[in-house]
């Protein structure tokens, strides 16, 4: 593997921001932005594969969802 270094890492960071500045899910530049990273990997001598997963577009006017962490054998809290 090649060694880590800050240019490196800033050239990658910039060509992703310049070049495919929006990356939404299931848009060209997310596509391209994973191939792009796949081929960086394997340069660097890291084992990488691209996996597709069908429609796994967002939905824009939901921009995030959450949900409650709990541990293995307890039950969720009753909504109030």
């Amino acid at each position: 593997m090649n060694e880590l270094s800050i240019d490196n890492v800033m050239t990658h960071t910039r060509y992703l921001a310049d070049e495919l500045p929006e990356r939404f899910s299931g848009n060209v530049n997310e596509q391209k932005a994973a191939a792009y990273l796949e081929q960086a990997m394997k340069a660097a001598g890291i084992s990488a594969r691209l996996h597709e997963y069908g429609d796994t577009r967002a939905f824009p006017w939901i921009p995030a969802c959450s949900l409650p962490l709990r541990k293995r054998g307890s039950s969720l809290p009753s909504p109030s």
